[in-house]
């Protein structure tokens, strides 16, 4: 419990770094409520992570903070690496099983695939997932919820109600970046939706492309070791996936890792 409350209070810390670009120690104490001695660890914590940069008296944003984007722009990034990804995360899912399918321009590609088989039952928040399967064989469930335009996925209250009622096979989600300390989104509307997914799911498969990797973005979905697997591409350099390797069973889609 000690260390779920000490990663949730360094996700607050990244936040503020990467929304505000600084913070100095004795301000991230006081709105954190902790000591300045635990801010000062955590600074030296997160720089060694790479998440910000620790300089006199505080720190400062270092990487790229993922600022969302319509989901039309996000399908045509990277789309090879997605379409591999999308392939390989189709060897995780058994002929006629149940899987709910987070929104996302990679697991949207996932649900264009899909929509050529058959036999699967698929719950989705997605609109853009759900037009795409709209004349497939699968038995469709839509978990209804508050539309952000921006990225189709379907979030709040009423998501999360339909949530509780289901237990898919496989969870497929998506993330806007991937830290050391987790997987991280901008919307804090979807963190709780993407934590509830994976908590009624028996299995949790993360789908990221490199782009992933160079970025941070403003909430900590979860630790890795809520992650079955984490499904990426080649464009990773060896050194970001031996260290993520620690932590979560990696497949790289167009490459073996053997």
């Amino acid at each position: 419990m000690k260390q779920r409350f000490t990663t949730q209070r360094r996700s607050q810390l990244v936040q503020m770094v990467v929304n505000e670009g600084s913070i100095s120690i004795t301000d991230a104490a006081k709105r954190l409520d902790v000591s300045i001695e635990t801010v000062r660890k955590d600074i030296i914590h997160l720089d060694a992570q790479g998440m910000i940069k620790k300089v006199r008296g505080g720190a400062m944003r270092i990487k790229e903070l993922d600022i969302e984007h319509p989901v039309s722009e996000k399908h045509s990034v990277n789309i090879d690496k997605k379409l591999a990804i999308s392939k390989r995360a189709l060897d995780f899912i058994p002929d006629g099983a149940s899987i709910v399918l987070d929104a996302g321009s990679t697991p949207m590609i996932l649900a264009e695939l899909l929509a050529k088989k058959s036999g699967y039952t698929i719950f989705t928040n997605s609109a853009p997932a759900l037009h795409a399967l709209l004349e497939s064989d699968n038995d469709i469930f839509v978990l209804g919820g508050h539309l952000r335009k921006s990225s189709g996925a379907m979030l709040g209250a009423w998501t999360n109600a339909m949530l509780e009622n289901i237990h898919p096979d496989i969870a497929i989600i998506g993330t806007d970046a991937c830290t050391p300390t987790g997987p991280m989104v901008t919307p804090y509307e979807e963190v709780t939706v993407k934590r509830n997914i994976f908590s009624v799911s028996q299995k949790t498969i993360l789908l990221a492309d490199s782009t992933k990797f160079e970025k941070t973005a403003a909430f900590l979905v979860c630790d890795w070791d809520d992650i079955d697997v984490l499904v990426t591409d080649s464009n990773v350099s060896q050194d970001v996936l031996e260290e993520y390797q620690n932590r979560v069973m990696i497949t790289v889609a167009d490459r073996d890792l053997t």
